[in-house]
């Protein structure tokens, strides 16, 4: 299958997940709405949890209120295009279809894996809440921050972006490769993981020690999820290795998630799953 073959057929798809995204809307505008506007309260919620600690002493982690304002813009920015091109079909949280031997399903298909995954996943109208939360929290905050806040940022933004989705996916595809060998203890590992890193990545991390903060934008890169990202926005981190650091770190996890990941279904081919019983119940 040639190259440009590939990409027609994977834009098709993507016409296609879009169309089933929007006729969730469409056939059942009830129970999509109540989701959308369920994503909305909860996302506020978790901000709020932040800005009222950084209300309330003036700032938390080094950053002010406008600039925690910021941060949670960016965190909540990244995990809204996150979920927009990889929140459907359990996409992100691969490991749930490795668990329930649904991988199978993907393997008799005649597209390739990779593009399969990089299809499904697409989702931009159950998204849309996420989105219009990050783009309301980041206006304003760019309004409180003034001249603190320079246009530049923007062209920097769309760099830190997909790194920061990048590298999120990279650690979710990286964990997911226990589901291989233990399908049912690891069916929700990278839900966790997933959770775990968003979850902290809402918090400044200045405060904590030297070398907790390097284990933070490395080992368990939870702060590249708003923190880091966010100083270098603002101006608070040298520009050029800030700006290469989540760019490296994003290439780097993606390549030994995909390295894991390919040994994984390797192990997989070969011993199956036992999770389906002859009825077609999961055990």
């Amino acid at each position: 299958m040639g190259d440009k073959s590939l990409f027609r057929r994977m834009m098709r798809f993507y016409r296609l997940y879009a169309r089933l995204d929007f006729g969730w809307l469409m056939q059942d505008p009830l129970s999509c709405g109540v989701y959308i506007i369920s994503d909305i309260v909860t996302t506020i919620s978790a901000i709020s949890s932040v800005l009222l600690l950084a209300v309330r002493f003036g700032g938390i982690g080094g950053l002010n209120e406008a600039e925690t304002l910021f941060m949670l813009g960016y965190s909540t920015l990244a995990n809204g295009v996150f979920t927009l091109f990889f929140g459907n079909n359990n996409v992100a949280m691969i490991s749930r279809r490795i668990g329930r031997s649904q991988i199978d399903h993907m393997l008799i298909q005649p597209l390739p894996l990779p593009a399969q995954l990089a299809c499904e996943g697409f989702a931009p109208v159950t998204s849309i809440g996420k989105l219009a939360c990050a783009i309301v929290v980041l206006w304003i905050s760019v309004a409180k921050l003034g001249a603190e806040f320079t246009w530049q940022a923007v062209p920097m933004m769309l760099l830190l972006i997909p790194a920061t989705c990048g590298i999120l996916l990279g650690v979710s595809y990286l964990i997911s490769s226990l589901a291989f060998l233990q399908p049912v203890s690891c069916e929700e590992i990278s839900s966790i993981m997933i959770n775990a890193m968003e979850m902290l990545g809402r918090f400044p991390l200045s405060g904590v020690g030297v070398v907790m903060r390097a284990l933070l934008i490395s080992v368990f890169p939870a702060g590249m999820m708003g923190w880091f990202p966010a100083l270098v926005l603002l101006g608070k981190t040298p520009l050029l290795p800030g700006l290469i650091w989540p760019v490296f770190l994003c290439v780097f996890l993606c390549i030994l998630a995909s390295l894991t990941f390919e040994r994984g279904m390797k192990h997989y081919v070969k011993v199956g799953s036992n999770r389906y019983k002859k009825l077609g119940h999961r055990g």
